[in-house]
């Protein structure tokens, strides 16, 4: 099941995607140029229609996990010789 993501505008030519974190309970969002995230639904990559988001916030686009949610689903493992 896919999560709810909510989208408003921002101001002009600006969209605000957003969602509740599951792990912290906050509002995590992303504001994006509009013609840049038509671009992207369109079929262009991520990465060179939103080229000013980091991997956190694209990855937040395409699947809805926030960057919290990502690390408890794929957690980070310090090197035990370290």
């Amino acid at each position: 099941m896919a999560k709810e993501m909510m989208i408003r505008t921002s101001g002009v030519g600006r969209l605000e995607i957003f969602g509740i974190c599951t792990v912290t309970g906050a509002k995590y969002g992303v504001e994006v140029d509009f013609n840049g995230w038509k671009r992207w639904k369109e079929g262009e990559l991520i990465q060179k229609a939103l080229p000013d988001l980091d991997g956190d916030q694209r990855e937040f686009l395409i699947s809805g996990y926030t960057p919290a949610e990502w690390e408890r689903l794929f957690p980070t493992f310090e090197d035990e010789d370290d």
